[in-house]
C-alpha cells in the first residue's frame, strides 16, 4: 500500500498543499497500486501541471516516503514487472509481464515511484 498522508509534509510546504492533497486523493483511490506513475499522474490529475506536479513528487521522494525506480515500458504498453535503482543496472533484454523478452534499448524507460522501506518503519511522516 502506498502512503497517501502529506498533511506533515504540505504543512512545512504549503506551497504544495494542493499537489499534496491531490496526490493523496489519487492513491487512496487507487490503494491497490503499488507504485506512482508520473505519466499516469500527469494525465489523471491535469490541474496540477507537470511543473507542479513534478515538484511535488521531488518533495516526496525528499522525504524519504517514495524511491525513485526505473521500469521499462514493454511493447504492449505496461510497465515491465522488473525495476532498477540505476539505469545503467537494467540489462540488455528483460522480460515482460507474460515472461516475453523484451530489448530493453527499444523501449521506454519510466522513472517510477515506489514507497520507501523507511515509509514502512516509520509510523509518523518526517518533517522537512
Amino acid at each position: 500500500m502506498l502512503p497517501s498522508n502529506f498533511e506533515n509534509i504540505a504543512a512545512h510546504n504549503p506551497d504544495l498543499d494542493n499537489e499534496l492533497r491531490e496526490i493523496g486523493a489519487w492513491i487512496d483511490e487507487h490503494s491497490s497500486w503499488s507504485l506512482l506513475d508520473p505519466r499516469v499522474l500527469a494525465e489523471d490529475l491535469p490541474s496540477l501541471g507537470a511543473e507542479s506536479l513534478v515538484r511535488a513528487l521531488d518533495l516526496l521522494v525528499a522525504s524519504g516516503l517514495f524511491d525513485v525506480r526505473y521500469q521499462i515500458e514493454s511493447p504492449s504498453g505496461v510497465l515491465c514487472p522488473q525495476d532498477f535503482n540505476d539505469p545503467g543496472s537494467i540489462p540488455g533484454t528483460i522480460y515482460d509481464r507474460w515472461d516475453n523478452p523484451v530489448e530493453t534499448s527499444d523501449y521506454n524507460l519510466v522513472a517510477v515511484l515506489k514507497p520507501s522501506a523507511e515509509s514502512h518503519d516509520t509510523p509518523h511522516l518526517m518533517a522537512l
